[in-house]
Formats: C-alpha cells, structure tokens, sequence
C-alpha cells in the first residue's frame, strides 16, 4: 500500500476535474482512442488499450517533453520495494483493529462496520473522542468516524486523505 511506503496520496475535490486538467486530458485521449466506440469483447478492448499505451509512451512526442516520449525520459527507479510493508505506528491508547476480508472491522465484540475494500488486512486506529464516537484512521490520515452503537461509518467530507495536523 503506497501510505505505508511514504508515497502520499493527493486528490482534487470532487466536481474540480480543472485542478488536474493534464490527467484528465489523458483519459479524453485514451477515451477517444480506445472506447469510441468500444471493442466487441473484452480481448479485443485490452489489444486496442495495449495498442494506446504502447503509441503514448513510445511512438508519440509529448510537447511537455520537449518532444521526446516518455519512454526514452524514463530511468528505472533508485528506490527498492521492500521485502516487507512498514507498520503503521499508533498510540498505545488507540484500539488497533486489522480490516478484514469483507472490507469490515470489529470495534468490539458483536460490534462490526464496513470500513470499504481498499483497507483490507490493513491495521486502522480507533480512538473514542466522543462517548461512542470513534475516530478511524489509518497511520496519519483521518478516514472519518464510527458511531458504536448503531455502527455506521462516516467517512470524511471529500475522503482527500489529508493528513491529520
């Protein structure tokens, strides 16, 4: 998971595709170039995204870059994957609660809520800031809240995975 490497994850507010204007000019070109209109079955459709990806970053000059493609820009990365993920570090008072398999963590027993699948088998923290309120986060980032006793999750207003100041 990219958190536990220390790659932060940045996200535009919903509804702002302009503040990521480049990204979102890429998929209208692999849009165009690959669904208008689409293949007649799936082999077919990942032959012609196959197709694309091979023509943007190896055939096509990319202004950006001085005309060059990306492929011949692109070094390998200095940075190894380690053998193992980091864990999260949490407060000795946090309850620490691994995600399951369904995407669910269990507050206490008979009390389970749906956190989502991105989480799964990883350790979230869970701190009461109200009387059965709990804070859910993952290392620094707030996910949103739990209510205990009628389980539902909250999740953040935009989910930005913004870090916790």
């Amino acid at each position: 998971m990219f958190l536990r490497l220390g790659i932060n994850v940045l996200r535009i507010e919903p509804g702002h595709p302009e503040q990521n204007g480049r990204h979102e000019r890429m998929h209208l070109t692999l849009k165009r170039a690959t669904t208008r209109p689409a293949a007649n079955n799936l082999l077919q459709q990942q032959e012609r995204f196959d197709r694309f990806r091979r023509e943007y970053n190896e055939v096509r000059p990319h202004e950006a870059l001085a005309m060059k493609t990306p492929a011949s820009m692109w070094t390998p990365p200095i940075r190894k994957m380690p053998p193992v993920l980091p864990d999260p570090n949490y407060e000795r008072e946090d309850l620490v609660r691994l995600v399951t398999n369904y995407g669910q963590v269990h507050l206490r027993k008979g009390q389970v809520f749906t956190l989502g699948s991105a989480f799964i088998d990883q350790p979230v923290a869970l701190t009461e800031i109200e009387d059965k309120i709990w804070r859910v986060r993952f290392m620094n980032y707030e996910l949103g809240l739990v209510d205990e006793v009628t389980r539902k999750f909250k999740p953040n207003q935009y989910l930005n995975l913004l870090p916790m100041s």
